[in-house]
């Protein structure tokens, strides 16, 4: 099989945060927003005097919620690394993904996965990486400037052609 492309890298926090936050834990926009508003308007009801004091604990339960929804994907990404450190003897393996003709090969330390293009829903821009989503909460991640072989332009180009049915993040 002839390597068609090939993506190189480290997997990062910051790689693995924001894909976290956008496509697993949160936060959600919304949900912040909203809750942001109303502890706003309660808050200083509180202090007046205006809430009745069995308030006070949907008060703090919104509260918990709104740190906890901040705070998760980076638990999350902090635990993904501490997992891939564990089963890579203390460091984080180097990530390759490798595109042929027939399907997509990730090698990262001891795994191997091997994806057929048709599993690929769509695929994402995020801040400081790509993904290629292969479900709901289920991704490959590539990072822009890790190109080995071929560019990220002409991979755009090719999974434009394999996967016609995909929207492909500019």
């Amino acid at each position: 099989m002839e390597t068609l492309f090939e993506n190189v890298y480290v997997s990062d926090e910051k790689m693995m945060r924001e894909f976290f936050r956008k496509y697993s834990v949160g936060p959600r926009p919304v949900i912040s927003i909203i809750t942001g508003i109303l502890m706003l308007i309660e808050l200083p009801a509180l202090v007046v005097g205006i809430i009745l004091r069995e308030d006070v604990w949907l008060l703090a339960t919104m509260y918990l919620v709104l740190i906890l929804v901040q705070f998760f994907p980076r638990l999350f990404a902090w635990a993904s690394l501490r997992n891939m450190r564990k089963q890579n003897d203390g460091m984080i393996p180097e990530t390759k993904v490798v595109f042929t003709e027939e399907n997509i090969q990730m090698f990262e330390g001891m795994v191997h996965l091997t994806i057929e293009y048709r599993r690929i829903t769509r695929c994402v821009r995020l801040k400081h990486s790509y993904a290629l989503m292969t479900g709901k909460r289920n991704a490959l991640l590539l990072k822009p400037d890790g190109f080995t072989v071929g560019s990220l332009e002409e991979l755009r180009t090719f999974l434009g052609e394999k996967c016609p049915e995909i929207k492909i993040a500019e």
